[in-house]
């Protein structure tokens, strides 16, 4: 159901109202929210997950044709003034840690998994849009959540682990945007708690079983699906599979895309044992200041993910699993048909 107020003037809704934040988009429209509070307010410490903040927060709803939007984008929001970062991961590697751990001094802005480019994601890979459009859109969106830097700030995004497949074209769009991949070495525990993340999420299932019986109700119930392409090649038989697959996925992107990092890849397991050394790099290629290291430090002692449904108390209430010789098999055979590293992927 739609309910319309009336119709705003774009540019002086969007352009000059910090509290009107792009929510999403599909094949047809952008869609936006307008918040309490300004953008600079929900950095990643306030908000872990930025889409769950404005779905929680929203006061208001405004939706845009996806053309008309672009064409206000590119003509009145771009281009960029400060230095923009792009964080992207394997899931369950640490990432909504690190960029906690950026958040530092006055200087830095950061914005927590954005679902516009999850969507634009699962578009590409379903060849909807031509490679044009694709682009425009892909600007369109970094020109929107940008749009109210100034040119001495550090601007760090972070994106979910399925908007890693973007980074290749990101690079050939900006070219002088760094980007920063986050990895978990531990796979086995890394998959395992990719499993609890997804069983913790009823509609998982629900979502499974209808895009693979009934695609056309499963897309028009959950959206997009997830991994699309990948999992026609691979064809997982169950929820760990799943798991496995989108852990995995991304890590392909990555090694793909190597020439767009500015680092190898940065670990959870570097992060947590030689903590200074490890976000003193990260923190050379974000442009931030070294005497900050010890105010990032401060974020290990505390949950990245309190107040969520991914908190450590939550997960700890999610069942674990043990991996049989059965799981160990089908895993390692995935593993091989996504053409992943044996030396890495291995159960």
């Amino acid at each position: 159901m739609w309910l319309h107020e009336k119709f705003y003037d774009a540019e002086k809704l969007l352009k000059y109202n910090p509290n009107w934040i792009l929510y999403t988009i599909s094949n047809r429209y952008a869609y936006f929210t307008l918040l309490p509070k300004p953008i600079t307010e929900y950095n990643v410490k306030n908000a872990p997950f930025l889409w769950l903040a404005q779905f929680t927060d929203a006061l208001k709803l405004a939706r845009m044709p996806i053309k008309d939007f672009c064409t206000f984008a590119c003509h009145s929001l771009g281009p960029m003034k400060g230095k923009v970062i792009v964080f992207t991961n394997c899931p369950r590697s640490g990432s909504t840690l690190i960029t906690q751990m950026v958040q530092v001094g006055q200087q830095v802005q950061t914005i927590a998994e954005p679902s516009p480019f999850t969507n634009l994601a699962m578009i590409y890979d379903e060849h909807i849009w031509s490679s044009d459009f694709f682009n425009t859109v892909l600007r369109s969106l970094f020109y929107t959540y940008c749009k109210d830097m100034t040119k001495d700030q550090i601007y760090i995004i972070k994106l979910d682990c399925l908007s890693t497949p973007l980074v290749g074209h990101m690079h050939k769009l900006f070219p002088e945007i760094p980007h920063i991949f986050q990895f978990r070495e531990n796979v086995e525990n890394a998959t395992i708690s990719s499993y609890k993340m997804m069983d913790a999420a009823i509609s998982w299932k629900e979502t499974v079983y209808l895009q693979s019986n009934f695609p056309k109700l499963g897309k028009w119930l959950f959206g997009y699906e997830i991994e699309k392409s990948t999992v026609e090649k691979v064809k997982p038989e169950s929820l760990l599979e799943r798991a496995f697959i989108i852990f995995a996925a991304p890590y392909i992107c990555f090694l793909k895309n190597r020439h767009c990092y500015a680092l190898p890849k940065v670990t959870y397991e570097n992060l947590i044992s030689k903590p200074e050394e490890t976000i003193g790099a990260v923190f050379d290629v974000c442009g931030i200041s070294k005497s900050l290291i010890p105010e990032a430090l401060t974020a290990l002692n505390r949950d990245s993910q309190a107040g969520t449904v991914l908190s450590r108390d939550k997960m700890a209430q999610v069942k674990s699993l043990e991996l049989s010789k059965l799981d160990r098999k089908r895993l390692n055979e995935i593993a091989k048909r996504m053409e992943l590293p044996e030396s890495i992927f291995h159960f």
